[in-house]
């Protein structure tokens, strides 16, 4: 129910507003995959 890129997230380091699908932040480039940020 519900579509994955509907829920957001924040970049760790500009603040830029990011799907959870994102891949890397679109504003600084800064890779998501590895910042951290929960997964599951």
């Amino acid at each position: 129910m519900g579509d994955p890129a509907c829920y957001r997230d924040y970049c760790p380091a500009c603040d830029a507003q990011v799907t959870i699908t994102d891949g890397e932040c679109p504003d600084c480039g800064t890779s998501l995959e590895s910042s951290g940020r929960r997964t599951d």
